[in-house]
């Protein structure tokens, strides 16, 4: 049987939730006319001020979040205006960043701790600038759920940012939350007039990471490429060997070159020779002595050729571009690697970066490998 004094505590309990819900309702009714802006300041103030008394009677703690995340969004807004215009963020993808800003569940002190962060530069950039392999989680100095939710998704996230084409995941994260990083003129990421690469991957393994190419008139020369490469094997063999015609036999993939072996030159001089004058002709880059243990004495490709490939591939793309450094963003693994082109060799050998894909002169968007941190 259930006593009287649980029946009036359980009636005043409703007629409390009750007056509570008026009090949200005023509430919604004072944020939707703040809301319509053209206000002068003296009525903001003062729908403001009614707003804040009535929150006083509010105690869902969720609901109260919700009501300041309204109350102040101009304030939120105008801060993210100025990140946006210190970041030389494009209008169209600063609102999409807006939008994911508010879409991601969280506080309004939640929000408002990370605008702050963002503000300030959320990491500076000589803190990720060694050589290693870091968690990106590491590297933030607050930590609440807001903020790893919204680490996560602009890590992920492959905005235009003023190109014909969507960027590869992990640019607009490092423009946002490097402190004084901005987007470069040409190329991903600048800070203080410096250029670095980015190479992101959204695969935990590393695999489908980017594509290094774009140099000069790079198209009509991998084209032309395929043409040139079975032109000069024709002059080398005459009628000792009937050339396939199929192009894809001519790729250079990751795993055993037995195919382009079988029309190799007989001579490591000659084998370099021919792929001096192939490489020259796509990759717009001169030093080619990393071909000296990539070739064997009977002018035969070594099993692991695609990896001194690969990072001749990443060295070209350096050079001509004027990037100081590759920044590699693994987004599954939350992971950022900051190397020189001198250790991206390094890196590639032991497997923490990840080369993938398959090099073919077909077009231009195949005739590199993919990168990808892989850890």
């Amino acid at each position: 049987m259930i006593g009287k004094g649980h029946i009036v505590i359980e009636f005043e309990r409703a007629v409390k939730q009750s007056q509570e819900t008026v009090k949200v309702g005023q509430i919604e009714k004072l944020l939707e006319q703040l809301e319509l802006g053209q206000l002068n300041e003296g009525i903001s103030a003062d729908l403001i001020a009614k707003i804040n008394k009535l929150i006083r009677e509010v105690t869902d703690s969720v609901v109260i979040q919700d009501i300041l995340i309204r109350l102040y969004k101009s304030t939120f807004d105008q801060k993210l205006t100025d990140i946006q215009m210190s970041k030389g963020i494009p209008i169209k993808d600063a609102e999409d960043f807006k939008r994911k800003f508010y879409a991601i569940q969280g506080s309004y002190d939640e929000k408002n701790e990370f605008l702050d962060i963002l503000e300030q530069g959320v990491f500076d950039f000589k803190s990720i600038d060694n050589n290693k392999v870091l968690q990106i989680s590491s590297l933030l100095s607050i930590v609440n759920p807001f903020i790893l939710s919204m680490t996560q998704e602009i890590s992920e996230w492959s905005p235009k940012l003023g190109a014909k084409s969507a960027t590869g995941a992990g640019e607009a994260f490092l423009i946002y939350f490097v402190a004084g990083g901005r987007k470069a003129s040409s190329g991903d990421f600048a800070l203080g007039g410096t250029k670095y690469e980015i190479k992101g991957t959204k695969m935990s393994n590393g695999t489908g990471g980017g594509r290094v190419k774009g140099m000069g008139n790079y198209e009509p020369s991998v084209k032309n490429a395929l043409d040139f490469f079975m032109e000069e094997l024709k002059s080398i063999h005459g009628t000792k060997i009937k050339l396939p015609k199929d192009p894809n036999f001519y790729n250079f993939k990751t795993s055993s070159p037995d195919n382009l072996n079988s029309v190799m030159p007989d001579t490591k001089e000659k084998t370099k020779e021919l792929l001096s004058k192939l490489f020259t002709k796509i990759y717009d880059y001169t030093e080619f002595g990393w071909l000296d243990a990539a070739i064997t004495k009977k002018g035969k490709l070594v099993d692991d050729f695609y990896k001194h490939l690969a990072h001749y591939q990443a060295s070209s793309y350096i050079a001509h571009e004027g990037f100081k450094k590759y920044i590699f963003v693994n987004t599954a693994n939350q992971t950022i690697l900051v190397t020189s082109i001198k250790d991206v060799k390094k890196h590639i050998d032991n497997g923490t970066i990840n080369v993938s894909g398959t090099c073919s002169f077909k077009d231009a968007t195949s005739s590199t490998y993919q990168f990808g941190l892989a850890i």
